[in-house]
């Protein structure tokens, strides 16, 4: 009886980390990205055990420092974007989308000093 018992938590417990399992690939490549009043382009790179992220926005280029966290799926974005005449440095997580075709991550994202937060999207 113990060991169909054991046997059991282990199936459940396989079963409930498959999802998990599922989402453990980093975004990788160049996706179409759009925000609430803008789009363009955003480019994932791998780079050792960070990414290089590349966003090109209205013919500008911004860039930042990616940390993938496989347990829990979360993309983290560190970068500085260039806007209204001065430089901001900010941070963004992105999850992947379920559902849907093709690839898709969302996320907040937010620049140091303000206290409102945007939302972005990529897409391929």
């Amino acid at each position: 009886m113990i060991r169909a018992l054991s046997g059991l938590v282990v199936a459940v417990a396989l079963m409930l980390g498959a999802p998990a399992m599922a989402q453990s690939t980093a975004p990788n490549g160049t996706y179409n990205v759009a925000g609430q009043d803008y789009t363009g382009s955003v480019t994932v790179t791998p780079n050792g055990q960070t990414y290089t992220v590349t966003w090109t926005i209205g013919g500008t280029t911004h860039s930042g420092v990616g940390i993938w966290t496989a347990n829990g799926g979360v993309f983290s974005v560190g970068y500085s974007a260039r806007g209204q005449g001065r430089d901001h440095v900010g941070v963004a997580t992105y999850t992947r989308v379920q559902g849907g075709s093709g690839e898709e991550w969302a996320g907040p994202w937010a620049f140091v000093g303000e206290n409102t937060a945007g939302e972005e999207r990529w897409r391929r």
